[in-house]
């Protein structure tokens, strides 16, 4: 630094010498980059002063009634990894209990957010989503599955005794929807959601803590989400109380990606239980690649009893123009 430079700085009229932080690093010459934690916080803190002027303006939005929404596709596993951060994420209870969410899984999820946010937007006139569904014990399932406003059309393909693929397709009239119980979201209500995280946590918040991290889910995984709301999904995800970066690992098909999962209560049967949704996201895109669902029952005097377990491998989804 010239001492023309160090007359020019604000407040120190005479250079360095008033200020002893600037003339440590006048004499260290060079100054680290900031580390990805350090960057992790600054845009969580920014981002959190910014939604807190949205929320003065969020109007919740009106449940829609509800004509038995499914949930059809079954959830799957993986695992993957990034470099642990230490940025802490804004967390709002979801009325499901549980810690705050893991300060790394909250950094991976806030710059996944940001590789969402870049991807480009298309249209076309089907979505198409293509799966692989594995229950422990049976032969894997391949699904297509073309959506629009109207309904939706299912191809099943399963391997027969003989090794050869059967298809059939079943239909589902009526508008398409996602996620469950008030948090439902149909296909016209996908383009209104808002995308900051505050008014989206706020809209997508249902009557307990396991119907908003499923409604996340489908979106995520099966809806024609714009990149805009897949990065606010994945902020909520980021706040979401329990949240954990489990580690490095690959789906079904050899993809690699990184792993989160998140325990909440269930209702399984007459029964509560405890489920846990283990979600492989990649990195680079913030595809989500792959799910796994546990459900663990607690019966009187026992450890506890595994009462389903599946993996789902999301292949590919896009628009279409036609049913192929």
């Amino acid at each position: 630094m010239s001492t023309d430079e160090q007359h020019r700085l604000p407040g120190h009229p005479g250079g360095t010498a008033g200020c002893p932080e600037l003339a440590a690093l006048t004499a260290a010459r060079e100054v680290a980059p900031p580390s990805a934690t350090a960057l992790a916080d600054v845009r969580a803190v920014l981002r959190a002063a910014v939604e807190r002027e949205e929320e003065a303006a969020v109007v919740p939005a009106t449940r829609p009634r509800l004509r038995g929404p499914r949930r059809w596709i079954v959830t799957g596993a993986a695992a993957a990894a990034v470099a642990t951060g230490l940025a802490v994420l804004p967390v709002v209870d979801f009325g499901g209990g549980g810690t705050a969410a893991d300060a790394s899984a909250a950094a991976f999820l806030d710059e996944t957010a940001q590789h969402a946010a870049t991807g480009v937007q298309h249209s076309g006139k089907y979505w198409r989503v293509f799966t692989a569904s594995l229950v422990p014990g049976t032969a894997e399932v391949r699904d297509v599955m073309f959506v629009d406003r109207e309904k939706a059309r299912d191809r099943i393909l399963n391997p027969n005794k003989a090794g050869m693929i059967t298809s059939w397709y079943s239909e589902y009239r009526g508008q398409w929807r996602w996620g469950t119980g008030r948090a439902v979201v149909t296909w016209d209500q996908l383009n209104q959601l808002p995308t900051s995280t505050a008014a989206l946590r706020t809209r997508l918040t249902g009557t307990d803590f396991g119907e908003t991290v499923r409604t996340v889910t489908d979106l995520l995984a099966t809806s024609p989400a714009s990149p805009k709301l897949r990065a606010a999904l994945y902020r909520v995800l980021a706040t979401t109380p329990g949240i954990r970066l489990d580690g490095a690992a690959r789906d079904s098909r050899g993809r690699k990606g990184t792993s989160i999962s998140v325990t909440y209560n269930e209702q399984f049967g007459p029964a509560t239980a405890r489920a846990t949704e283990q979600l492989l996201i990649d990195p680079r895109t913030g595809v989500l690649l792959q799910e796994h669902l546990k459900i663990v029952t607690y019966p009187k005097g026992s450890q506890g009893r595994v009462q389903h377990l599946s993996t789902t491998t999301y292949l590919s989804s896009g628009w279409v123009d036609k049913l192929s």
